[in-house]
């Protein structure tokens, strides 16, 4: 059995190195992440882009519940790349979730992002953007298809 003492040493040394590696991916997150998706979406024509989450992400998240679990919602304004905390509303017709923003929008940079929750929101982020190009490209796909067969006749 180890020591006391060098456990807590280790476990200061662990926490020194995750509140570095953190803040520092919550810096590049609000100065280059978020800036670089709203331009990506604002050229794929979208407007507002909506995230669910686990983990709280930032100070101005509220708890929801849905099937008894605690989630975020996010709503991002990709025109001025302000973000809102947002609601859901289950449509029974659609067996989906749609969001509505609650309409206080904020600057990345005047939030309180939590190192908590950092991780999960940009891994969301990149999956999102990633549906999005696959999504947009077989859109393009079809389209040019429809040409080349106006074309034709």
């Amino acid at each position: 059995m180890e020591n006391f003492n060098v456990l807590f040493e280790e476990a200061a040394k662990v926490a020194d190195r995750r509140r570095k590696v953190f803040n520092e991916l919550i810096d590049q997150t609000v100065s280059k992440t978020l800036p670089n998706f709203c331009e990506a979406c604002k050229n794929l024509d979208l407007k507002t882009v909506y995230f669910k989450l686990e983990t709280k992400p930032n100070s101005i998240c509220e708890t929801k519940q849905l099937d008894y679990l605690d989630i975020y919602i996010i709503a991002i304004n990709v025109a001025d790349n302000t973000i809102s905390d947002a609601n859901y509303n289950y449509r029974c017709d659609a067996d989906s979730l749609f969001y509505t923003e609650i309409g206080n929008w904020f600057k990345p940079e005047e939030i309180t992002w939590k190192r908590s929750g950092i991780v999960e929101f940009v891994i969301a982020l990149n999956s999102r953007l990633s549906d999005y190009i696959k999504k947009y490209s077989e859109k393009n796909n079809k389209a040019e298809s429809m040409l080349s067969h106006t074309d034709e006749t």
